[in-house]
């Protein structure tokens, strides 16, 4: 069953030159009940104004926001079976922590006996047994966002909202606190709905992901197939780093395509995709997927180029290899060792392997300005490819394009 199901919903705003301004073009989305579900995007792309019109705090243009299958249209936002958690927490500073908790429940009625063994039952659920009697003022950062989101659950809501509640916080408590909600949230099995502009927070926290631009849902799916498998170059550039290469298909059939790159640098994809000669694709890699080797004359070779640059990270090398005058690729390589026996210097000629499946194929691009040197860059040797994720030593192999 839905928790929350939105109907071709849409929100226009009027500024002060009565000029328009879409905020929300027709979304239709269904969260099912029990989920960690994010709304990931940009700042300015529409998350937040849906997350309040499901709140009630701002009334669609057009369309309706559902909740357990109820239209929300004329229901005020303290009668809805919702609850929403705020960046800056909007505590009471005179109150305690256990009257700022028990407050919603107050304002509803319910008897002193009861307010004290759920507020009791929500400072366990957040690990803040002790702290009753302090006020905002005395808590930490951290201890005021569980403050907040205990005042938030003690009303036991059907669906739990939250607006970027964790974007104050320093990055190590951040992530404490991502995993600490995302345990609880397992544990009380309430609808979670997360506005996030944090791609890393989104795909540690949700069991499902809407990624936005301008208005309008992109992509909604898991962590992995959004991450794995982008259906636009948007969804492949906002969540974690991607390389691109822009090129023209010249061979399809029945084993794949080959796509060419800067008119002259052939790239053998060995997938059955339905794509015309002469489109123009866009070829998206992840860095991580790419395994990056020496060069070795006479082996066979996905692609080859020479090192450009060489950023050591801490866990992992980030190596820039030039390709052609117009393209490059970037490939993270893990820093198994403590001495630097494992890398590569500037100006290395290095080999790249890659597996079929990591290289998503996206039908649109745009063709970069050729440049003079372009027809200076010597093509790969080979091209190769792997069955399994990570296994450069599959012995299916593609023959040297010609």
């Amino acid at each position: 069953m839905s928790a929350v199901e939105l109907v071709n919903l849409s929100k226009v705003f009027v500024g002060q030159d009565r000029r328009e301004v879409r905020a929300i073009d027709a979304v239709n989305l269904q969260i099912v009940e029990g989920e960690f579900f994010s709304l990931l995007g940009p700042s300015g792309c529409g998350k937040t104004t849906i997350l309040r019109m499901i709140a009630g705090f701002e009334s669609p243009t057009a369309g309706e926001v559902r909740i357990g299958g109820e239209p929300m249209r004329d229901r005020p936002p303290f009668h809805r079976p919702v609850n929403t958690v705020f960046q800056n927490y909007a505590l009471f500073p005179h109150l305690t922590v256990m009257e700022n908790v028990s407050f919603g429940l107050e304002m509803d009625g319910v008897p002193r006996s009861q307010r004290r063994d759920r507020v009791a039952q929500a400072l366990e659920l957040v690990k803040l047994n002790g702290f009753e009697d302090r006020r905002p003022r005395q808590l930490s950062g951290g201890q005021q966002q569980r403050v907040a989101l205990a005042r938030a659950l003690v009303k036991q809501p059907r669906v739990l909202l939250f607006d970027e509640p964790l974007g104050a916080l320093d990055l190590k408590l951040r992530k404490t606190m991502q995993l600490e909600l995302k345990q609880m949230q397992q544990q009380i099995g309430i609808t979670f709905v997360y506005v996030t502009h944090d791609q890393e927070e989104a795909l540690t926290m949700s069991d499902r992901i809407a990624v936005l631009s301008d208005g309008q849902i992109l992509q909604v799916g898991t962590p992995t197939a959004i991450y794995e498998a982008p259906n636009c170059r948007f969804v492949a550039d906002f969540i974690g780093e991607s390389n691109f290469l822009v090129g023209r298909v010249v061979e399809a059939s029945a084993s794949g395509l080959v796509v060419c790159i800067d008119e002259h640098l052939p790239i053998a994809i060995p997938q059955p995709l339905d794509l015309p000669v002469g489109k123009i694709v866009t070829l998206a890699i992840r860095p991580e997927k790419l395994i990056v080797q020496p060069e070795q004359p006479g082996t066979a070779a996905w692609l080859t180029g020479t090192v450009v640059e060489s950023l050591y990270l801490g866990t992992d090398t980030r190596l820039t290899v030039r390709l052609t005058a117009n393209s490059s690729l970037v490939a993270r390589r893990q820093n198994v060792y403590r001495t630097s026996l494992d890398t590569f210097q500037i100006g290395d000629r290095v080999q790249l392997q890659v597996a079929t499946e990591s290289i998503c194929v996206l039908p649109e691009g745009r063709l970069p300005r050729p440049s003079v040197t372009a027809a200076a860059e010597t093509p790969p040797v080979a091209v190769s490819s792997s069955q399994e994720a990570g296994d450069v030593e599959d012995s299916r192999r593609f023959p040297p394009l010609q």
